[in-house]
């Protein structure tokens, strides 16, 4: 089966490219829906260096005075007590010198019997990173309240309490950044703060999805489910079933046949609507499962053989007897009774979702990704009302608006199996081993021939001025997506932006292997041993780089100071060892402060030729290419 498929595939798929749909605008939409339905992952390049940045990072590097921080339970003093008008009063104490970050603290019940409302903290002080956008922060106490509403599972015969866990992250103004904290507190609630609280669950909107950004998601949603329709899976159907709907050989009006596929829709919608509720309701148990990268590479390789199905390649259906005994109890059911047009929608719903499931698929990812069985009921219920807004207008008559059947709807097919591979491209980006943009540049090659093929058979001046314009823009982002790769960059959205930045793309080019820089990556204790006894060996001063992904300054100095090409040259010598601490939970972050008295990063620490510690000229913060030749001058 596989091989005829595979023979037959390039066929078919020539003949696909002899025409091209008029409506090139639905390439535009698709692109936005799964784009927007993988998440609200938006990187933003600032373009100039902005002075407030540099002014609460002043002090970085100089190393005057003392080189000593507080502990972080010292530099954020956090509290928590309940009022008796249903609210919680918390207070964060932030030592001189220090600051939170506003878009890192969070709060989320984990246990008891009565759940936190909806809450907001007050606005901060912005500052602009030239890298990482605009940031809000808190450098002086900050007072907030959170609201308390009883939770599904209250009984008045119990005591209120509740279990509550806060995240939060800062830094010191001089430098370093701590890895982000959580604490849990345990609150017992009197009465009276029980009965604020009742009164609170009853004005405050108890949704935990943002009311906004739910209607975004089911907009989006309903533009997918209408962009379906006009799938080979979907639309020669249309007609078909609104006859069968009608019920063969009935004289029936437009008004019945409407309603009745109305009806059909609904059933449809029905069985979406459970499958998404419960993809919703399992999302927190699943994405425990996919927190390793084999699962994250088994869900990408499934995704892969979906998009395949798209191209052609296979087909991807229910086996035939069940789909058989299906069709079997249609034809007995089917015949103009809205009970039973219902009924037959939800059975339909089996084998078109089937048809269509690489989309459905990536819809219900959304819900996963939740953990909101509200959330994923709705989506999939939204998909299916969006499906069935032709086969309603052709019920009510306005069959003159259904496009014609061609070969249109096979490139539209097509477009979603190229988005199904960004989308698994995209979900591959959490293991750092796998090379990203390289994936980023193959796929926007392929699509770039695809529209360059299709803009060579296109008979009409619109379709090859939009398939040339499209092939060009692929074309061109794939080989920013190169230069990227060689630099080592992972990031699709900015592939190459920093580097262009910094210098020229000429002097860039020519000097790219002389600004390589390669550090070796320490998450245990033992690794760093073993390294610092073979730099001794080697008679090799070491640098050490306590480095975090979460880290803003630890980021741009990867990406700016460790670029530079005399940092490069200088460091030549050196044992180039990073500290990884992205997981806070690792030994190696507090074996690294019981040993060398390191608060957090970034922190740049020098070892001579024995392996011992030059203490005055540790580096804390960001250092900029000058700063850092400064001090790696005097060490050579």
């Amino acid at each position: 089966m596989l091989s005829n498929g595979i023979n037959s595939f390039f066929p078919k798929f020539s003949k696909m490219l002899l025409h091209f749909p008029k409506k090139i605008a639905l390439f535009a939409i698709v692109s936005f829906v799964m784009i927007f339905l993988i998440g609200d992952y938006q990187a933003q390049g600032q373009t100039e260096k902005s002075s407030e940045i540099q002014a609460i990072r002043s002090a970085v590097a100089k190393n005057e005075g003392s080189n000593r921080f507080l502990n972080v339970e010292d530099a954020f003093k956090i509290s928590l007590e309940s009022t008796s008008e249903g609210t919680l009063l918390g207070r964060f104490d932030v030592a001189k010198g220090y600051y939170l970050y506003r878009n890192k603290i969070a709060f989320k019940k984990t246990d008891g019997n009565i759940d936190i409302g909806r809450y907001s903290l007050p606005p901060g002080r912005v500052i602009t990173d030239e890298y990482f956008g605009e940031v809000e922060i808190y450098e002086a106490p900050l007072i907030f309240t959170l609201p308390l509403v009883l939770s599904d599972d209250w009984n008045n015969s119990t005591p209120g309490n509740i279990a509550i866990t806060a995240n939060y992250q800062g830094c010191a103004k001089n430098g370093i950044c701590y890895p982000p904290q959580e604490k849990v507190f345990f609150i017992s609630l009197s009465e009276k703060v029980v009965q604020g609280a009742q009164s609170s669950a009853n004005s405050t909107d108890r949704t935990s999805t943002d009311y906004i950004t739910t209607v975004r998601y089911l907009a989006v949603a309903f533009v997918a489910g209408l962009l379906l329709s006009f799938t080979p899976c979907v639309l020669p159907l249309i007609p078909i079933l609104s006859s069968v709907i009608a019920g063969q050989g009935r004289n029936i009006n437009h008004r019945r046949t409407g309603m009745l596929c109305i009806a059909y829709v609904l059933g449809t919608a029905t069985t979406y609507t459970a499958i998404g509720a419960v993809a919703g309701a399992t999302g927190d148990q699943l994405q425990a499962y996919f927190q390793n990268s084999w699962a994250v590479g088994t869900v990408s390789f499934i995704l892969v053989l979906m998009a395949l199905s798209l191209f052609g390649l296979f087909k991807l259906q229910m086996p035939a007897s069940i789909q058989s005994r299906i069709l079997a109890n249609k034809s007995q059911i089917a015949g103009g009774n809205i009970i039973m047009t219902f009924v037959l929608g939800m059975i339909s719903a089996l084998i078109v979702g089937a048809c269509v499931s690489p989309v459905l698929i990536s819809v219900l990812t959304v819900a996963i990704l939740k953990g909101s069985p509200i959330l994923g009921g709705g989506l999939m219920f939204t998909v299916a009302i969006g499906m069935g807004v032709i086969l309603v207008s052709v019920g009510f008559g306005a069959s003159y608006f259904l496009p014609k059947v061609g070969q249109w709807m096979q490139h539209v097919q097509i477009i979603f199996g190229f988005m199904l591979l960004g989308v698994a491209i995209y979900i591959l980006t959490v293991i750092p081993t796998v090379p990203i943009l390289l994936l980023w540049t193959i796929l926007f090659f392929i699509t770039a021939g695809y529209f360059t093929w299709h803009a060579i058979y296109a008979k009409h001046f619109f379709g090859k001025f939009a398939s040339v314009a499209i092939a060009v823009i692929l074309a061109s982002y794939a080989l920013l997506a190169i230069i990227g790769t060689i630099n080592g960059k992972r990031d699709i959205f900015e592939p190459a932006y920093l580097i262009f930045k910094e210098k020229g793309i000429a002097s860039y080019i020519s000097s790219i292997e002389k600004e390589k820089i390669y550090f070796k990556k320490i998450t245990t204790i033992d690794a760093l041993e073993q390294n610092l006894r073979v730099a001794r060996n080697e008679n090799r001063p070491v640098l050490i780089d306590y480095y975090a992904e979460w880290c803003l300054d630890c980021v741009r100095m990867k990406n700016t100071t460790f670029q530079n090409p005399q940092v490069a040259s200088s460091l030549e010598n050196f044992l180039l060892l990073q500290v990884d601490i992205t997981d806070p939970n690792l030994p190696i972050g507090r074996l690294m402060k019981k040993r060398y008295d390191v608060f957090g990063p970034p922190t740049t620490l020098f070892l001579d030729k024995m392996g011992v510690e030059r203490e005055e000229k540790r580096l804390f913060g960001y250092q900029t290419a000058e700063q850092l030749l400064h001090v790696v001058q005097k060490l050579l």
